[in-house]
């Protein structure tokens, strides 16, 4: 299978962040690249709408209210149809931190998680989805003044 030059268009992402600001930099930018995107601000609506709408990737913040990043990561592992969906954890968290809450012995070196540090550019956002997607990153285009 070859690696895609770009990011193909009309693919479906879940927006995870009770931060209001980072919430609609992520929306904008991804649907700027020609993504469908579902926003959410809370992990209980954030597993009803990754089940209902099987995106093909979720940006997930850590650090949430009642229901956390960790506790959506495990469950998207635990169920077998959405267990190698591409989750970007985006997070302050050192890597050791956000590795510690993450960690669960079903799922080691999971090829299907990525990160996202805040704070980050579009660019390192753009980088980090076409990671996800398998893009090769050579061949990017380019953002086109975004930064």
């Amino acid at each position: 299978m070859s690696a895609e030059t770009a990011i193909p268009q009309g693919r479906r992402l879940v927006v995870v962040d009770d931060n209001l600001a980072i919430r609609a930099m992520i929306v904008e930018a991804a649907q700027g690249l020609g993504q469908v995107v579902v926003a959410v601000d809370d992990g209980t609506k954030a597993l009803e709408k990754i089940r209902a709408h099987r995106p093909d990737a979720v940006f997930l913040d850590l650090n949430l209210g009642k229901l956390d990043g960790a506790d959506i990561y495990r469950a998207l592992r635990s169920d077998p149809s959405l267990m190698s969906l591409p989750v970007i954890i985006c997070t302050v968290s050192r890597v050791d931190t956000a590795n510690r809450k993450l960690s669960d012995p079903a799922v080691p070196g999971d090829p299907a998680l990525f990160y996202l540090y805040k704070p980050f550019t579009v660019s390192g956002m753009y980088v980090t989805l076409a990671t996800a997607f398998g893009c090769d990153l050579r061949n990017l285009p380019p953002l086109h003044g975004r930064q």
